[in-house]
């Protein structure tokens, strides 16, 4: 039964495996579960993303080779090629990145405006929270008819599935 995925296991066994049950968690044992496993959102690290941003530019293959022909150029002592090549790379990547970083600010911007809610059962009775107030074990489906999941704010996806 551990080797089974979790969508196939029977729901009384995998309910007891997250410690709840068919009336969901107590508000107590969530907000225990949100202190040990921390809100269920993104961890925004802007300036270690602006960095990574940045170097990925360089990850290119082109820009790689015109980075080798460049140190080519400057061992055979062509600086002017040399500086010709660095300086396409360097207006070529600091161009990709700017628009990669506006695209990424415009993406977070758009996350902090959504304000996804979710249901779910807490203390025997149905609750409207913040999607981040999700504790593990919160996102358990038992029943459903017809069950359509909007991926939209995940990956874009304009159908749900």
């Amino acid at each position: 039964m551990k080797g089974d995925p979790w969508w196939s296991r029977d729901s009384r066994v995998l309910l007891a495996s997250l410690s709840s049950d068919e009336r969901g968690l107590t508000t107590a044992d969530a907000e225990a579960r949100l202190l040990r496993d921390g809100p269920n959102a993104l961890d925004d690290t802007t300036q270690r993303a602006s960095l990574r941003l940045l170097l990925r530019q360089f990850a290119s293959p082109l820009v790689l080779i015109l980075v080798f022909g460049a140190v080519v150029c400057l061992v055979v002592g062509d600086w002017i090629d040399a500086a010709i090549i660095l300086s396409i790379v360097l207006g070529s990547t600091l161009l990709g990145f700017s628009q990669e970083f506006r695209a990424s600010r415009a993406v977070a911007e758009l996350r902090q405006r959504l304000a996804l809610k979710v249901r779910v059962r807490r203390d025997g009775a149905v609750r409207t929270l913040e999607a981040s107030r999700l504790a593990p074990a919160d996102g358990l489906l038992l029943d459903s008819s017809d069950l359509l999941v909007s991926e939209a704010s995940l990956t874009g996806e304009s159908m749900p599935v």
